[in-house]
């Protein structure tokens, strides 16, 4: 028996049970009251909620095993590319100043200064330019098997990067049913055991609602151009997520013909391991009269007046593309530095470290002082909730905040985890005990001409079972 035919048997078997199983529950529930007294109503019940669930189950096989639907895909993949284009824009409006930013090519409608940034190959140390007049297209596609690792400092651009390519190839995929579609994941949500594989259809699923089944269908049929960001973010976890990749790109279903890394330089030379793709590029430091030239053209002279004799300070600090784009916002007036020098390397991080807080709590203070609608929040509860959200993304491994990512795995006091747990278990507690109470005490319905409402008769006419079943639940929420 070939393929289709048994996919076409197979479905008619389900929905035929399913016609069997629906005629059964519906019996069963019917005949629940006219039972014998005999039979405890727990197993009526029981036998009851196992049809159901069997039908449900069935349901889902019929849901898994529907035949393919060509037009019924192309609209799923246009409204993940939809989905997708949406989310990179909103990121790319929410990372970066659009009127005034460094640009890189290849990004969303430059404006401004574009800097002519460097990247260097790391295997072979040659030095690649890319010019205004270059995108990162170019260089992702120039060899055939798109494979690639983005390395850099923090700060260097290496997300920007990424979110420059992501919209690009989005473009590409947008244009032309039979290219693959970008998409970008955050590495600092996967964890071990789990493979790679799985937890890219589960990402897809979670995050855009793509089908399971197709999600996989998908993978294995390279439609997706996976981009994974911030391997450094796994932080003890990097050997086993490289080990992870290098699984995956070995598994003959899924191997990938186009996949991009992103990872902090020092964080990936410090791993045993390495990342089986030949071609690894470092995105290097602006030079000098790079900085010069996009302060000057931010109307921000005298921030390149302040930081360019302090080498080890703010001028380090300029160094890296996002820091630099702070500084013209930080400091619209003027800019008073502490310039020092050390010799002894320590000395040297700790000044950095002084100044990169400096720049942020600064930056912080501007924007806190510009009129803006503060929703009611004074300043300094603005600065305490930041605080807290900070370094709950960083103990929970997440770069990004979402209101929707919020777990109770946040809260931080046992009072908190307390309130939380009474809550919950009243809610859930209420609602299945009034359920279970009203299902076990339900021997008869009684027709009524009128329906009045009143406290005092519905607490004289309220079962004892009702109140007995609503406590159990109570306590067993």
């Amino acid at each position: 028996m070939t393929h289709p035919q048994f996919k076409k048997w197979t479905i008619f078997v389900i929905y035929l049970l399913l016609a069997v199983f629906s005629l059964l529950i519906a019996f069963s529930v019917n005949q629940l009251p006219g039972i014998p007294k005999t039979i405890p109503a727990g197993f009526r019940w029981l036998f009851a909620i196992a049809m159901a669930g069997i039908f449900g189950y069935l349901s889902y096989l019929a849901a898994i095993f529907q035949p393919d639907n060509p037009e019924r895909e192309e609209a799923i993949r246009k409204q993940l590319l939809k989905a997708l284009g949406d989310r990179y824009t909103e990121r790319w409006n929410d990372a970066i100043d659009l009127e005034h930013y460094i640009a890189v090519p290849g990004q969303l409608q430059p404006t401004g200064n574009a800097l002519n940034r460097i990247w260097e190959n790391v295997k072979t140390g040659r030095l690649i330019q890319l010019s205004p007049d270059r995108s990162i297209l170019e260089v992702f596609e120039s060899d055939r098997i798109q494979r690639l690792v983005i390395l850099g400092e923090p700060g260097s651009g290496k997300t920007t990067e990424l979110l420059n390519l992501a919209n690009a190839l989005i473009k590409k995929a947008d244009a032309n049913k039979n290219e693959p579609i970008p998409v970008i994941f955050e590495l600092s949500n996967w964890r071990p055991p789990q493979t790679i594989a799985k937890w890219l259809v589960e990402e897809l699923y979670d995050r855009y609602g793509l089908d399971r089944e197709i999600g996989d269908r998908w993978l294995k049929q390279k439609r997706f151009i996976p981009l994974l960001d911030g391997l450094d973010e796994l932080k003890e976890l990097k050997e086993d997520g490289i080990d992870a990749i290098n699984q995956f790109q070995k598994d003959s279903q899924y191997q990938q013909l186009a996949l991009v890394i992103c990872c902090r330089v020092q964080d990936y030379e410090s791993c045993k391991t390495e990342l089986d793709i030949k071609e690894k590029v470092c995105l290097q430091d602006l030079k000098n009269e790079h900085i010069r030239d996009y302060l000057e053209s931010r109307r921000a002279s005298h921030v390149w007046q302040s930081i360019q004799n302090d080498p080890q300070g703010f001028l380090a600090l300029a160094r890296k593309p996002l820091l630099l784009n702070l500084m013209p916002e930080t400091y619209p007036q003027t800019l008073e530095i502490e310039k020092k020098h050390f010799r002894n390397n320590d000395k040297q991080e700790e000044y950095y470290q002084k100044c990169l807080e400096k720049l942020f709590d600064d930056y912080l203070s501007e924007k806190l002082d510009t009129p803006h609608d503060n929703r009611g929040y004074s300043p300094t509860e603005t600065r305490r909730y930041l605080r807290w959200l900070a370094k709950t993304l960083k103990r929970q491994g997440m770069t990004e905040f979402a209101i929707e990512h919020m777990q109770p795995s946040w809260l931080e006091t046992e009072k908190q985890k307390r309130s939380y747990r009474l809550i919950v278990g009243l809610i859930v507690g209420l609602i299945v005990g009034l359920i279970v109470g009203l299902i076990v005490d339900s021997d008869q319905i009684e027709l009524v001409e009128s329906f009045e409402f009143s406290w005092s008769v519905i607490t004289s006419q309220l079962p004892q079972e009702l109140i007995l079943w609503l406590i159990v639940g109570l306590i067993v929420g």
